[in-house]
């Protein structure tokens, strides 16, 4: 019995360390920052236009070309910046994972 007890101790006192709290944040960051990336990315047009062009539709017009691109340019460099914080925040948690100590 006063095993047991020894054993929640330790295990409350592990669950509450700052670098397990830190590990569940960014866990918890790098799901969201996935689901993002992956949002962020379906919703851009194709470069290649031929079936995703009759699909999605086609913009025929002038200012629907513009606002096309523009909106194609902006979801570009989202993507690029989410990508560059899922790469930073899988290697955060990989060397948090690493150091810290186990008892």
């Amino acid at each position: 019995m006063i095993s047991s007890l020894i054993n929640v101790a330790a295990l409350t006192e592990t669950a509450t360390h700052p670098a397990v709290v830190l590990q569940y944040v960014l866990g918890s960051v790098l799901i969201f920052l996935s689901v993002v990336l992956t949002t962020v990315i379906l919703f851009q047009s194709a470069k290649d236009k031929r079936l995703s062009g009759a699909i999605a539709g086609g913009t025929e017009s002038f200012f629907g070309k513009s606002k096309a691109k523009t909106t194609d340019r902006i979801l570009s460099k989202v993507t690029v910046v989410v990508s560059i914080l899922v790469v930073l925040v899988t290697v955060a948690l990989v060397v948090i994972i690493n150091c810290v100590p186990t008892t």
